[in-house]
């Protein structure tokens, strides 16, 4: 029999394309995390991004640009049993290995009076996904395949501003328009019959946010903000609806010494059910420390948790660690940042078959940024 070929270019939706590659492997499908993209924003750990009224504390002309790399590698593994049927341990069933680059955020800040403008375009999300297996027979000749990549990003055009009443208080607003894009691109073959389509989908829409911040002390920072929901024209079953609605509180101490600190927690929670009845809303939190060294030399590290949307269960953990230094009026800053979470069958956008599968995703990320103020 000849190997057939299928290729449809789906711009609506449909959630036959989907079951058509689900009927042929199992396998090929993608984790719901990535299926709705990584929040780059809340990543960056950046507090500017996460609330516009901390802009007011921002007091000379600055332009800053970032860019980030991410790197994410995920094991599959299925159970092994004995005779008994009782487990043993785990066999890798695939090993993938996928990169990303995500460019900014650009931002620019004018302080005038008791108003800090600002404009910039950040990123919001990253789509890109790999995964690839092969099948041999028992003669190790190949006799199929699966292919899964996932391209795109959402960007966020938005202009901000801050108004200061008095020193010690900050109100803030922000409103910007997102745009982007998402493809993905499968193809299965099981010979003697292959099976492919791509699927590519044009994102849009308007989000905004507030928030306040205060310093009651000179030392100690409270800032609260939320940020809308975003709502794309779709409602078809596989495209991606929307991007959910967040709030978040955050605390900033200033510790003096020998060696002066800063003490930034921040916890938060996303509404996901505005997107998908299914899933749940989460709480996240995040704690960092930063140290001011010798020269201007700033050392940062902190922790955070958040649970996945689908499954309050299962936890993503994240450890990070960066460095930042003023030369002149520039400043450099590099820090990384490095994920694990465990997943399972029923944490896919499709069930996957078997349901014994486990799933190893662990993610690290370098973000470079650069700073120069006026």
């Amino acid at each position: 029999m000849r190997i057939k070929a299928r290729k449809m270019v789906w711009a609506g939706g449909r959630l036959v394309i989907w079951l058509v590659l689900f009927c042929q492997s199992g396998w090929a499908n993608l984790p719901l995390r990535n299926f709705w993209g990584e929040d780059v924003i809340k990543g960056q750990g950046d507090a500017i991004l996460l609330n516009p009224a901390l802009l007011g504390f921002v007091f000379q002309p600055k332009i800053s640009f970032g860019l980030e790399a991410g790197f994410l590698t995920e094991e599959r593994t299925r159970f092994v049993y004995d005779q008994f049927e009782n487990t043993i341990g785990e066999a890798v069933i695939a090993d993938n290995i996928g990169s990303s680059w995500v460019f900014g955020p650009l931002m620019v800040s004018y302080p005038w009076r008791r108003l800090v403008l600002g404009a910039g375009v950040t990123p919001v999300r990253d789509f890109r996904y790999v995964y690839f297996k092969e099948y041999r027979d028992d003669f190790y000749v190949k006799v199929g395949e699966d292919r899964l990549v996932q391209d795109g990003a959402i960007y966020r055009g938005d202009v901000r501003m801050a108004f200061l009443p008095w020193e010690f208080l900050s109100l803030g607003a922000q409103v910007g328009y997102l745009w982007g894009s998402r493809e993905l691109s499968a193809l299965t073959i099981q010979i003697p019959e292959t099976t492919s389509y791509v699927v590519r989908e044009k994102l849009g829409g308007v989000g905004w946010s507030i928030g306040a911040g205060w310093r009651p002390l000179k030392r100690l920072e409270l800032d609260v903000s939320y940020r809308s929901g975003v709502k794309f024209p779709s409602n078809d079953t596989p495209s991606l609806r929307g991007l959910p609605w967040s709030g978040i509180v955050g605390l900033n101490y200033k510790a003096a010494g020998d060696l002066p600190s800063n003490v930034h927690l921040f916890a938060g929670i996303e509404g996901w059910q505005m997107i998908d009845s299914s899933l749940r809303n989460v709480f996240f939190v995040r704690m960092q420390v930063e140290h001011l060294m010798l020269n201007l030399v700033r050392l940062r590290y902190g922790l955070g948790w958040e649970p996945l949307f689908a499954d309050v269960k299962v936890n993503r953990s994240t450890a990070m660690l960066g460095l930042s230094f003023d030369v002149g009026k520039w400043q450099v800053g590099v820090d990384g940042s490095f994920s694990r979470e465990q997943l399972s069958a029923e944490h896919f956008f499709l069930p996957v078959v078997p349901e014994d599968v486990r799933v190893y995703a662990n993610k690290f990320i370098l973000k470079t940024s650069v700073g120069y103020g006026f």
